[in-house]
Formats: C-alpha cells, sequence, structure tokens
C-alpha cells in the first residue's frame, strides 16, 4: 500500500475535538454520581491476539455488577477482509461487557457473569476507580491460553459535546483511485459500533447501485476506512427509513464482499472522520480487478 494526501473534511456542522485518552488523574472514589458516569467508553491499543476488546462500549442501563456501571460493546461483522487479507471489518456475533468483577478486576467477557478463562482482558485488581477509564492499573490480556500485560491499552471516555457532520468530502485521490473522492453522506439510524456510516453520494461502480464506497469506522483496527463493498435491499430500505433513531442499528448484514481502499490514521477518539488531523491515509497500491478503469 502507499499513501497519498487524502482529506476528509465536514459539511454541514462545525468541527469539533475529540476527548484525549487519560489515565487515573481523577480522586479515586468508591462511587459515581449517575450524572458523571460517561455514556461512551472505548477501549484501545491492542494490536495482535486479543485485539478483538478494541472497540466502543455504550453504557448499560440498570446494570451494575458488583454496585458499578457496565458498558456493552456491540457491532456485527461486515463480511469480508482488507486488500492485505485482514479481517479488520471487525464485529463479533456476540457482544462484549465492560464490567467490574468479583475479585475487583475491570472485565471484558461475554457475560457479566464470566471468570476464569472466558475472560478476554481485565484490569485490577482496582476497587477504588468507579469507572475503567480512571484506574491507573495496566491491562492484561488473555489469548492462546497466556496472559500478556500490555501498557498500551487505554481506556478513556468521549466528550458529550462532540457532533457528527451530515457528510463528510474526501479528495485528493488521483488516477483510478479518484472514484474514493466525492461526498460521503451520514446514514440515519446506521452505526459501526457506536460510530457513524456514511455513503458515498451516486451511483455505484461503472453505473452499478450494487456496489458502493463506504466511509466507517474499524473497532479492531482503531481507523477509520474506506471500503467497498455489496449491499443487498435490506440495506435500501434501511437508509430510506429515515423515521429510525439517529445511531440505533448496527451496519446492516446485508452488506457483503467488503474489501478496505483505504485506511485513516490512528483515530481511537475521533467519533468523526472529519476530527482527524490532516494526515496523510494509507491506499492500496493496485485497487480489484473490479474496480479499475484502464
Amino acid at each position: 500500500s502507499g499513501t497519498q494526501p487524502t482529506q476528509v473534511s465536514a459539511g454541514g456542522s462545525r468541527r469539533v475535538s475529540a476527548a484525549r485518552p487519560r489515565r487515573g488523574s481523577s480522586p479515586l472514589r468508591q462511587s459515581v454520581a449517575e450524572s458523571e458516569v460517561p455514556r461512551l467508553l472505548s477501549l484501545g491499543g491492542r494490536i495482535g491476539p486479543g485485539q478483538r476488546i478494541n472497540g466502543d462500549y455504550e453504557l448499560v442501563e440498570d446494570l451494575r455488577p458488583n454496585g458499578r456501571p457496565c458498558w456493552l460493546r456491540r457491532g456485527r461483522p461486515l463480511a469480508g477482509t482488507g486488500a492485505d487479507g485482514l479481517a479488520e471489518h471487525d464485529g463479533d456475533e456476540r457482544p462484549l461487557y465492560l464490567f467490574l468483577g468479583e475479585m475487583g478486576y475491570w472485565s471484558i467477557a461475554a457475560s457479566v457473569h464470566a471468570a476464569g478463562v472466558h475472560v478476554l482482558a481485565r484490569s485490577g485488581p482496582d476497587f477504588s476507580s468507579a469507572t475503567p477509564d480512571v484506574s491507573p492499573m495496566t491491562w492484561t490480556v488473555f489469548a492462546f491460553g497466556k496472559a500478556q500485560k500490555d501498557p498500551s491499552i487505554v481506556c478513556f471516555r468521549h466528550g458529550s459535546d462532540t457532533k457528527v457532520p451530515e457528510a463528510v468530502h474526501v479528495t485528493g485521490c488521483k488516477g483510478d483511485h479518484g472514484q474514493l473522492n466525492g461526498t460521503y453522506l451520514r446514514v440515519p439510524g446506521v452505526r459501526m459500533g457506536s460510530r457513524a456510516v456514511f455513503l458515498r453520494d451516486g451511483v455505484g461502480i461503472r453505473g452499478s447501485r450494487d456496489e458502493r464506497k463506504l466511509l466507517h469506522f474499524s473497532q479492531r483496527s482503531g481507523r477509520w476506512l474506506i471500503s467497498s463493498a455489496v449491499y443487498g435491499t435490506g440495506f435500501e430500505d434501511q437508509v430510506s427509513d429515515t423515521s429510525t433513531a439517529d445511531f440505533g442499528a448496527d451496519l446492516a448484514p446485508e452488506w457483503r464482499g467488503a474489501v478496505t481502499l483505504a485506511r485513516s490514521p490512528l483515530a481511537w477518539t475521533s467519533l468523526s472522520p472529519a476530527n482527524l488531523p490532516r494526515e496523510p491515509w494509507s491506499i492500496i497500491k493496485h485497487l480489484p480487478p473490479r474496480l479499475q478503469f484502464g
């Protein structure tokens, strides 16, 4: 792959800086007021085995394992792989929970009742931190029967005032890659994890409406991606349903055959691609044959 001076900018909305990761600088308390519980946490930084723990975790109302808040990571997989064969379109068929276990560890597992080998990662023990984003403890990942401490993993909360634009504009690609340029419109009520999905305006490749360009976030790799994928009629109905609540549903499973065409710099803290620093994106050098016009 190579790099091109791809720029992504917002349309129809002001730009707002995303919150930065932070560790336990706040006073440690035994409890936390409801107004101070973050509705959205993100965990990022894990690379390699166990990186499925990366992603956005939403607060689960009325569920407090061991008296502490609990968060849920959503996200069904988008069938397909990156151009280099990486399954970065992420997601799991089963949700993941971020919660405080009985032994005082902030844990990630498929169930809030999980323990032992069923826990994918944990941090602690730390009974004093009201939420995992303020805990100073290092995370340990469990994969293939081994435990590995990983200081690069960070849990952080997002600013509540972050605005997501209705449209973003991609420019700077040349030649056959010019097909990545254009206006990408936010799809109402559709998300990848907890982040918006944008669909390139206009018809698909060579006049086909079956294959379209998507701008979406990869929870697994922590980057915004431009992908080309084929969708079924179910998604078209979903797009036309403007009554769907904002951020109401995961990306429809009708999408298939996805291939990654471009990747942003690391963007764990950016809820919108318009909040990214103006750095080059990584563009695949050779497009799939179906996307070549020569």
